[in-house]
């Protein structure tokens, strides 16, 4: 996860945060102004920077009640249905982004980071890479 692209409405930028998470140039006045965007949290209430970082990221449910965002080391994954499997693997309508296929794609510790640096930018998406190079690469 060495990059990461995101279209953002407004950015957080660190060299105008002064450790408590005030901004100059974007007229916040107080940490709780800073808000985590609606897909990600799923919540109107602000949030402070800080719990922003241990908190942001982490799935709606979780498998086993976890409060930080675990580090998935699986290669593949299971499907549950034959029917998940036709639907993870059909690229008709783009790739399914609930099904996770295989690590190098995508899985859930990268959906987190993902999660937690839109949060933190203040942004609506984002997508991690392993390379700066991979961010930038089309295959047209």
């Amino acid at each position: 996860m060495g990059s990461i692209a995101t279209k953002n409405e407004e950015r957080f930028h660190p060299a105008t945060h002064n450790g408590n998470g005030l901004q100059s140039h974007h007229n916040h006045n107080s940490v709780g102004d800073l808000r985590a965007s609606e897909a990600t949290l799923q919540t109107e209430q602000p949030w402070h920077f800080d719990t922003l970082q241990v908190h942001s990221g982490l799935e709606d449910e979780t498998a086993h009640g976890q409060n930080s965002l675990p580090i998935y080391n699986s290669a593949s994954f299971r499907f549950r249905t034959s029917k998940s499997i036709e639907e993870a693997y059909s690229f008709e309508d783009g790739p399914k982004s609930q099904y996770y296929m295989y690590s190098r794609l995508s899985n859930p510790s990268n959906t987190g980071f993902e999660r937690r640096m839109v949060a933190l930018e203040l942004g609506k998406e984002g997508l991690s890479f392993a390379s700066g190079a991979a961010a930038i690469f089309s295959p047209e």
